[in-house]
């Protein structure tokens, strides 16, 4: 016959019981409710960017690599390398005829005398040099005594001017002179068009 007190109780649980009581639940849960809580609250209550000062956070306070694009301003963040140039578009369609009554460009060996066009369009005849810098070019007809379109070719002419024909042999050439940017004449390369 066993006795109540002979019967033996496995070992821990006994203790386990007898410590388990309503208060000691309680105050667990209770402490459990009020970490938990706590979290909950402080989690609702971060801060914003509207609420930090200028100047008060710095590159110490920032994870690396969380920050994007979309972070900074325009122009804060460097240009990256220049990247490798693109192919060839497609060519275009052939533009209107224009309407220039004559165009040329004119070539010169750099020698007085030697001048010519390399392609022209609309003139009646090769281009003349009479003296350094000057150059007679014929009139289209129904064109002469009207002003024309003188640009320089690159690295070549610094100024050029349409003048009175006083060096061509006739009123019908257009007068042109050509010259460096001190204002000598020179024999430089340059285009005309006749509007």
């Amino acid at each position: 016959m066993w006795s109540r007190s002979t019967e033996r109780q496995p070992r821990g649980r006994g203790r386990l019981r007898s410590r388990l009581t309503y208060a000691n639940v309680v105050s667990t849960l209770a402490l459990f409710i009020t970490l938990a809580g706590g979290s909950a609250y402080a989690a609702s209550k971060l801060i914003t960017g509207k609420e930090i000062a200028p100047g008060t956070i710095t590159a110490k306070n920032i994870k690396h690599h969380s920050l994007l694009k979309l972070d900074f301003a325009n122009g804060q963040l460097p240009a990256g390398p220049q990247g490798p140039v693109g192919g060839t578009g497609p060519q275009g369609p052939q533009g209107a005829a224009g309407t220039a009554r004559a165009w040329g460009i004119i070539a010169t060996s750099g020698t007085t005398g030697n001048a010519s066009f390399t392609a022209q369009s609309g003139f009646p005849g090769p281009p003349l040099n009479p003296s350094t810098g000057v150059y007679c070019i014929p009139a289209p007809a129904g064109a002469q005594n009207e002003g024309v379109v003188l640009t320089a070719q690159a690295g070549e002419a610094e100024f050029l001017a349409q003048a009175t024909p006083n060096q061509c042999g006739t009123s019908n050439d257009y007068e042109v002179l050509a010259g460096d940017s001190t204002g000598t004449l020179t024999n430089e390369p340059f285009n005309i068009v006749v509007p």
